[in-house]
């Protein structure tokens, strides 16, 4: 093998590299940086987080906490990372420069139109600002 093939395997070695972080490492990076917005918030277990929010509220306790964890697992962040009052504009945006590049914040927007389909309804989406919006609106539908 001379140079110029040991360049050109090099180059191809390096392109099936990228290609595969894109793949499968960009992914892992994407939620890294998420789920570093909350790496000093100690978890809240669900009994203690809808006793302290929603205890007065009249909403189901199971819905609550299932649509608590519909987010979470959405976005894939640690169990009982979400407080109410996370914003979908700041603490559970999208990785800014993948706004538009599948992000996570898609597959709680897709999961919802699923529910719009099934059920024959309309869900306010635009409306929903904060996970309490979420949790108060989605509520109505599960």
């Amino acid at each position: 093998m001379n140079w110029l093939e040991g360049m050109a395997l090099l180059r191809l070695v390096g392109l099936i590299a990228i290609l595969g972080w894109l793949v499968f490492g960009s992914t892992s990076y994407i939620d890294n940086i998420r789920r570093s917005r909350f790496k000093n918030r100690p978890p809240l277990a669900d009994d203690l987080f809808y006793e302290r929010y929603y205890g007065s509220s009249g909403l189901q306790k199971s819905k609550v906490i299932d649509i608590r964890h519909e987010i979470e697992a959405a976005l894939n962040l640690k169990p009982e990372t979400i407080l109410p009052s996370d914003r979908f504009s700041e603490e559970l945006s999208a990785v800014r420069g993948r706004e538009y590049g599948g992000d996570r914040n898609d597959e709680l927007y897709f999961l919802n139109r699923d529910r719009e389909k099934r059920l024959g309804v309309k869900i306010p989406l635009a409306k929903i600002k904060t996970a309490d919006d979420y949790i108060r609106t989605i509520v109505k539908y599960v």
